[in-house]
C-alpha cells in the first residue's frame, strides 16, 4: 500500500476483520480475500511510519516470550510518530476473581473450566487448544453435560 496513504493495521485479525474504513488485515492464514497472509513474528508487510493505529487481539499471548520484544518493536516500527497500538490481552484478574468465586460456592467444574481457560489463553500454539479439546468431549455428551456446556459458550462466546 502506497506510504502516503493512511491505513489502519489489524494484526493476527483470524477470521474476525474489518473490510473498508481503511483496514488491512494481516494473519499467518488468509482466511479471505480481505486479510494478507503475513509472518507476524518477522517483518510486517508495511513501510515504516505508515499507520496511525495497529490493533491486535488475543494474540500477544500466544507470542513465544523471547519473541514479544520483537513483535512490539515491529509494530512500532510500522506506526505514525504518536500512533496508537491497542493490544487485547486475557483480563487476568477476571479469570482469577472467577476462578475463586466458582470454587468458593461449590462451582468445582467450572473453577476447573477457568483454571483451564488461563493455562489456554497462554499457552496456546494451535488453534483451539485444549479448550477446543475439551468442548469436542463435552459435546459428546450433549444431555448430561448441557449445563456446563452452556457455561462454556458463555464463557468463550
Amino acid at each position: 500500500m502506497d506510504r502516503n496513504s493512511a491505513y489502519k493495521v489489524n494484526i493476527a485479525c483470524g477470521d474476525v476483520f474489518v473490510t473498508g474504513d481503511g483496514w488491512l488485515n494481516f494473519d499467518y492464514g488468509a482466511f479471505s480475500p480481505a486479510v494478507t497472509r503475513a509472518n507476524l513474528l518477522g517483518r510486517l508487510p508495511s513501510a515504516d511510519d505508515c499507520t496511525p493505529l495497529v490493533y491486535s487481539s488475543h494474540f500477544v499471548e500466544h507470542i513465544p516470550r523471547n519473541q514479544v520484544s520483537s513483535f512490539l518493536t515491529e509494530c512500532l516500527r510500522i506506526l505514525v510518530p504518536g500512533g496508537v497500538l491497542r493490544l487485547v490481552l486475557p483480563d487476568s484478574e477476571n479469570l482469577c476473581r472467577a476462578k475463586l468465586s466458582y470454587r468458593d460456592c461449590g462451582g468445582h467444574q467450572k473453577a476447573d473450566f477457568v483454571v483451564l481457560e488461563m493455562i489456554d489463553q497462554c499457552l496456546r500454539s494451535e488453534s483451539g487448544g485444549a479448550l477446543g479439546e475439551m468442548f469436542l468431549r463435552l459435546k459428546s455428551s450433549p444431555v448430561e453435560k448441557a449445563g456446563l456446556i452452556r457455561f462454556v459458550r458463555e464463557r468463550t462466546g
